[in-house]
């Protein structure tokens, strides 16, 4: 939990050095590698917390190396086709894709 505040806190520090027409290029090519940009909405629909857990995620997967990348990929991929097909059910679907990122992540480490 403290190593996910401290990536948001880090996150935050970065991307403010960014200009601002730099910092949505950057989350968008962020969306896009994972394949996220088409339900991004969905997932900011269920507030700023889930947002920050995302963007946190994200950021570490990023200096994560190529194989967590991967794996990365394929919970992503598995959360685009789910709220594609039961948008209804956006909480649990996301919780549970936060829960599989973090093992991953911690997995990696």
């Amino acid at each position: 939990m403290i190593k996910s505040i401290l990536c948001i806190i880090f996150l935050g520090l970065a991307v403010s050095a960014v200009p601002i027409e730099n910092q949505r290029d950057l989350l968008s090519s962020a969306l896009q590698l994972f394949g996220l940009d088409q339900v991004w909405s969905n997932i900011q629909s269920l507030g700023t917390s889930t947002v920050a857990q995302f963007t946190a995620i994200l950021t570490q997967l990023l200096f994560a190396g190529s194989q967590l990348w991967e794996q990365a990929k394929l919970v992503f991929a598995q959360l685009v086709a789910d709220l594609t097909n039961h948008a209804g059910d956006a909480v649990p679907l996301v919780s549970q894709a936060i829960a599989q990122l973090n093992q991953l992540l911690a997995q990696g480490k």
